[in-house]
């Protein structure tokens, strides 16, 4: 793979969106890690970009055309608290309003509107625009409105994955393995009525402050939670350094609060940790595949050996990928450097095929439980399905979220501080098949207590569709009843508070699975 021609990313839509899938942000002297607001306000991107997109005869051409100019600008509505009505005016977002939880949801009323029409008709998506961006907009804050515009746009004109990404920050936050800022430290999920935390961050000030993945998030600031929109909760989490965050949650029927203090911290990549006891278990944890994950990945393991674990619980929870590179090295750390991990097709058939294989020799050959949940996804989803194609490992928890497409980043050639990252192909494994849009099914199912997912399938208007996607395994079902009833045995003796951990630990101390994976 030629790195220094051309670089691969695997990032959410909403880490572009959103900025950032943790929350984070710092303010403050120079050396301090920029907002990404920051980051979009140095590109200099000017509101003409997006105008030149949602001209009125543009969108009326075509269906697809006329819902890509909904959604544009129904996200920066959402961002600015503003619903749009059908007489092209702007409202307020009213607290009893449903919220709509993905792409989908949020353009259903676009197209029922639609749907009442026997030809596409006449709105003006940039009279709505000129509104929002004249009456609601900072000046500092228009270049990241008119991105967010433009990312909706592209994800239902284009892809869901083809988007614009400051260059700057890109190399200064997404590429990075541990970057300092000032984050509380979560992943925060929603089902249908509620917030709720997916996960926190080891070492971060939540963590350390006793928040809890499952808790339901009540209150936030003094501000009912689930009146909140996405944006508007993400706006409240962020705050100066030395600023404090006020948390109300419900865990378990019990209101807890939290005070927390936002100070800037180095969030690490990969952790590790030893469940001790006559067999002991290591539990290594990768939250993305940033540059230097593999090597990272490496040490720890190295060090695990060492306190003679039996077993091995890789946790890809919440993973939303990253760099592909690092995904293959850290593959073969597992099955050593000659065997394929994934293998590049790209749309243009002229392209020959890349097969990718692993360059670190095989350091971990005992039993190994994978991890995953409907946030696992891309780099992610092809370590797991690597793992489990060689028989190396079991996977333990929800089907993944089905991210296989690829997507290569250059200049975007209408401003040089910008890049943009297009979908140029999708990744397949071992077996042939790409985990885009159906992910994968794990050999053990839990029933995740996030309740809610939404994956590639559900989340996006116009998904991604591949040629020889991922089908029914017919010796899951079998494997799936035999790790079912061997692991029902007791392991309440663990004091992690994390149950899925506690499944895998059970599912890992199956015979079966040892012999299954130990090579």
């Amino acid at each position: 793979m030629e790195c220094a021609v051309r670089f691969i990313t695997l990032v959410l839509l909403v880490l572009v969106a959103a900025g950032g899938g943790f929350f984070s942000d710092k303010r403050g002297g120079p050396s301090a890690a920029k907002v990404n607001e920051q980051y979009w306000a140095e590109t200099g991107l000017g509101s003409e970009a997006l105008e030149e997109l949602l001209q009125d005869n543009s969108c009326k051409s075509s269906e697809r055309y006329f819902l890509a100019c909904a959604n544009a600008v129904t996200v920066v509505a959402q961002k600015y608290g503003l619903t749009i009505r059908s007489d092209e005016s702007l409202a307020p977002i009213e607290s009893h309003e449903k919220q709509a939880l993905s792409e989908k949801e949020l353009l259903l009323p676009w197209k029922k509107f639609l749907s009442r029409h026997d030809r596409i008709p006449s709105y003006s998506f940039l009279k709505i625009w000129r509104d929002i961006s004249n009456r609601y907009i900072s000046a500092s804050s228009l270049s990241y409105a008119v991105g967010l515009g433009m990312n909706g746009f592209l994800s239902v004109f284009r892809d869901p994955h083809t988007y614009l990404l400051p260059a700057d920050y890109y190399n200064s936050v997404v590429a990075r393995t541990n970057n300092k800022s000032l984050s509380v430290g979560i992943i925060v999920g929603r089902d249908v009525q509620n917030y709720f935390v997916k996960k926190v961050l080891e070492n971060s000030s939540s963590y350390l402050a006793g928040v809890k993945k499952g808790d339901l998030i009540v209150e936030i600031q003094g501000r009912k939670a689930a009146d909140l929109t996405s944006f508007q909760l993400g706006d409240l989490l962020r705050g100066n350094e030395g600023s404090e965050l006020e948390l109300k949650t419900l865990r378990r029927g019990e209101i807890k609060k939290f005070l927390i203090v936002r100070t800037e911290k180095t969030l690490p990549t990969v952790t590790a940790q030893v469940i001790e006891g006559i067999k002991p278990v290591g539990i290594l944890t990768v939250n993305k595949f940033a540059v230097g994950t593999c090597e990272q990945s490496k040490t720890i393991l190295q060090d695990l050996l060492t306190q003679n674990i039996r077993g091995l619980l890789l946790d890809l929870r919440d993973n939303p990928g990253g760099q592909m590179e690092e995904a293959a090295c850290l593959a073969s750390l597992f099955v050593g450097p000659r065997k394929q991990v994934f293998t590049i097709k790209t749309l243009n058939s002229k392209v020959p095929d890349e097969v990718v294989f692993g360059d670190e020799e095989q350091i971990y050959s005992g039993p190994v439980a994978v991890l995953v949940n409907s946030g696992s996804a891309s780099a992610s989803e092809i370590v797991a399905g690597a793992l489990q194609y060689y028989k190396r490992a079991v996977l333990v928890g929800e089907r993944t979220f089905g991210k296989g497409s690829f997507q290569e980043g250059e200049i975007w050639s209408k401003n040089e501080k910008i890049a943009i990252f297009e979908t140029k192909g999708f990744y397949y494994l071992p077996s042939g098949k790409t985990p885009q849009m159906v992910g994968l099914e794990p050999d053990f199912k839990i029933n995740f207590e996030d309740r809610f997912a939404l994956r590639e399938e559900d989340q996006f208007l116009n998904p991604l569709k591949a040629e020889n996607q991922m089908g029914t395994d017919v010796a899951l079902a079998s494997r799936q009843k035999e790790l079912m009833d061997c692991a029902n045995f007791d392991s309440d003796f663990l004091t992690l508070d994390d149950p899925e951990i506690k499944v895998a630990h059970r599912v890992l101390g199956c015979p079966s699975v040892a012999s299954r994976v130990q090579q």
